[in-house]
């Protein structure tokens, strides 16, 4: 595959937006493979194994009081996965995977680490599922975070590691042709990623916890509506903290979503999104420390989707509009969202 992202960023001396302060223009290119094999030991379970590597280059331009700085760098991952999966007694599965991965750059030491995942879930009884799984994942720093001309970029981020571990249990209810799902979380993550002051840096400790509510109803032909809630509580574990909270993580957040699909290949999709109880921090010193806050606004978000399937589902037409009221929002630190966004197209299956 390849991929070529390209980019232009204008940052304004105030919120006039007549006086601009600087512009990047930025071309970020991915190309790369993957492999993967798979055997199957029928009763004693199914093993997949993946390869990849990819190659990525960000090439930038920083034009700020009529100085120009070029840049011109690029990164190697190379990653190796393993899954096993088996089903030792009829309602009982159990997934295991490791992964490890590299990444080599040009102006810092390679960074590499390992990840994996354990699960199971076990079926009470027909209608009754309980689930249970732990994970340790990475992320490496992205190019842009590494590589930004504009003095927001390190090359020498360290990857960004978090432990997973989760609980839950569906619930089918066959009256109402519905299931309920409630699901408890708790994340640990070590080396957070964030902007803060406008650099991107490791951040020590942060911790997520919360559960998560789900009903999904299919009692009206053709129309399936989904909800969900999800109570999070997050926290600056580092040991310099000063405030506990983390801003732009909604401590209260709910989605519902209708899909209409009619025999004919129409389908009609609709979302709403509710963002409450988030914070915004005061000025952050080098280390995240903040002695202020402030709560800020709801946040409502509508999505609509309309497609038409023809010729078999060979061809699909589709017309959509993300942000419907173009509601200004964040979701983390200096990250806006995008504003109004109407689209269409086409996609062709052969």
């Amino acid at each position: 595959k390849r991929v070529q992202q390209d980019e232009t960023e204008v940052t304004y001396k105030d919120d006039t937006f007549t006086n601009i302060k600087q512009t990047e223009d930025s071309t970020t290119t991915r190309g790369g493979a993957t492999i993967q094999a798979g055997y199957d030991f029928a009763e004693l379970g199914g093993v997949t194994l993946a390869l990849s590597g990819e190659r990525a280059r960000w090439d930038g331009s920083l034009v700020k009081s009529g100085t120009t700085t070029e840049t011109d760098k690029g990164t190697t991952l190379g990653s190796a996965s393993l899954e096993y999966t088996v089903n030792p007694i009829d309602p009982l599965g159990i997934t295991l995977g490791y992964g490890y991965a590299t990444l080599s750059r040009p102006d810092a030491d390679s960074a590499n680490g390992h990840s994996y995942y354990a699960g199971l879930y076990y079926d009470l009884t027909e209608t009754t599922r309980i689930k249970a799984n732990h994970a340790r994942k990475m992320r490496f720093a992205s190019l842009k975070e590494m590589y930004k001309a504009d003095g927001t970029g390190d090359p020498e981020l360290d990857p960004e590691f978090t432990t997973h571990y989760e609980l839950g249990i569906e619930q089918g209810i066959p009256a109402v042709d519905s299931t309920l799902s409630v699901t408890g979380f708790h994340i640990d993550a070590k080396d957070f990623i964030e902007k803060i002051n406008n650099v991107y840096k490791n951040n020590d400790k942060y911790r997520f916890q919360g559960v998560e509510v789900g009903v999904t109803n299919k009692s009206i032909t053709n129309l399936t509506l989904h909800a969900a809630y999800t109570y999070l509580k997050s926290e600056n574990k580092s040991d310099d903290q000063e405030m506990e909270e983390l801003q732009y993580r909604p401590e209260n957040k709910f989605t519902v979503d209708a899909t209409y699909a009619l025999p004919n290949g129409f389908t009609a999709y609709a979302s709403y999104l509710l963002l409450a109880g988030q914070y915004e921090l005061g000025d952050l010193d080098n280390d995240g420390v903040t002695d202020s806050k402030e709560r800020i606004d709801d946040i409502h978000v509508v999505n609509l989707k309309l497609s038409q399937a023809l010729f078999e589902d060979a061809l699909e037409v589709y017309v959509g509009a993300d942000n419907l009221f173009d509601t200004d929002y964040e979701e983390s630190y200096a990250l806006p969202r995008e504003g109004r966004t109407i689209y269409g197209g086409l996609t062709y299956r052969f």
